[in-house]
């Protein structure tokens, strides 16, 4: 029987966030009989410490080996420590997620002669390099890079024009969604009982974190709108805030609008098909994405949605499964707000839309994706 090839993902943290849960799938679709799979985590503390122990238990049950750095968390250490182990493990291939593991797993990759290494990104990572001036770091690093990894088409767009990287050079992954838990369904009933919602108010939320991306002081200020002719809906933000300051911005001006008594802030939630089944319509106003995968999961909840016309999104809905408004317009997002409560049985088919096209999005063909690119780039040396 040949040797098990060794692949390490390498990602910031085992807390809050997509990455861990992009990560986790596309391990899982992962012949194991062909693998032998490794994640290492840059951050070994975490705010959020029952959680991260949870994600540890779910990975290594499947047979997945995590780690974490032996020294501080200072980027020379973590990159130095990160080097002595995919020296000492012997990895083949080295895996990043997202930006400071783009950065810090390829510096320590490079270093590693035999090492494949691919970069994957999630997101628009704009401010990020701007505040640490790190555009240097990403362009050079690529031209040690095997291949490169996007999770939507918008994104692969923004790599390109950002950072001058040739469309060539990546493969665009789009992530999937374990539809299984959105197939227990919990009635509208016991959802809101749960979340302390009476039975007869309207209720419009949106899941993210808080946070200047997803936009949620917008979908406050839609809300102000919404009241006018709906005073009686409640309003729902669900999501741990990145920043304690920008959560109490955004509880300031829900009170300056007098919408203290309707708009919720539920912060972290585990039970997120819980939370849908509560809602009358989902909304996600976000400014940037990468490729959002609460949108899939809203349509597997079968819920109408309101969402803005950035690339992403528009890659992740249709026309008939979601309204697109643009983004930055709190007005026009509550008016198509409006229309969805305003035509529940238009927003019923949008819903059952919505289920059909959440099937689309499959972690089985990402993971053969993946396989496939593993298997091509150890063929190869580009480096």
């Amino acid at each position: 029987m040949p040797e098990k090839i060794k692949v390490a993902h390498v990602m910031n943290t085992l807390g809050l966030g997509g990455v861990p849960v992009v990560v986790f799938n596309l391990l899982k679709e992962l012949p194991p009989e062909r693998y032998e799979r490794y994640v290492y985590c840059l951050r070994k503390k975490s705010d959020y410490l029952e959680i991260r122990e949870n994600q540890k238990a779910r990975f290594e049950e499947m047979g997945v080996k995590v780690c974490f750095p032996e020294a501080s968390e200072r980027k020379f250490s973590v990159i130095g420590d990160l080097c002595r182990w995919l020296l000492q493990h012997r990895i083949e291939i080295l895996h990043t997620h997202s930006y400071r593991p783009n950065i810090y797993g390829r510096l320590a990759g490079v270093l590693c002669k035999e090492t494949k290494i691919i970069a994957h990104y999630h997101n628009h990572y704009d401010d990020l390099l701007k505040k640490d001036n790190s555009f240097i770091f990403e362009q050079q690093l690529e031209l040690f890079s095997n291949r490169l990894i996007a999770c939507s088409s918008s994104v692969c767009e923004h790599v390109v024009k950002t950072l001058g990287v040739s469309a060539e050079n990546i493969d665009v992954i789009r992530n999937g969604v374990d539809l299984k838990p959105f197939h227990t369904q919990y009635t509208s009933k016991k959802a809101r009982e749960e979340l302390q919602i009476p039975h007869d108010r309207k209720v419009v939320g949106m899941i993210g974190r808080i946070c200047e991306q997803k936009a949620q002081d917008d979908f406050i200020r839609a809300a102000a709108v919404i009241q006018k002719s709906f005073p009686n809906t409640i309003f729902l933000i669900v999501g741990q805030a990145d920043d304690d300051r920008l959560l109490n911005q955004l509880e300031v001006l829900s009170n300056n609008l007098g919408l203290d008594k309707v708009v919720r802030f539920i912060g972290y939630h585990s039970n997120i098909p819980l939370v849908f089944s509560a809602l009358d319509v989902f909304v996600l106003p976000s400014r940037w994405e990468g490729l959002p995968l609460i949108l899939v999961e809203a349509m597997a909840s079968g819920k109408p949605i309101v969402a803005t016309n950035i690339g992403p999104n528009i890659e992740a809905v249709s026309n008939d499964t979601a309204s697109l408004v643009p983004p930055s317009s709190p007005a026009l997002l509550a008016s198509n707000i409006i229309d969805l409560l305003n035509h529940p049985e238009r927003a019923k088919q949008m819903g059952l839309r919505g289920k059909e096209r959440a099937k689309l999005f499959s972690w089985k063909k990402a993971g053969e994706q993946l396989d496939g690119l593993y298997q091509k780039i150890l063929g190869e040396d580009r480096r």
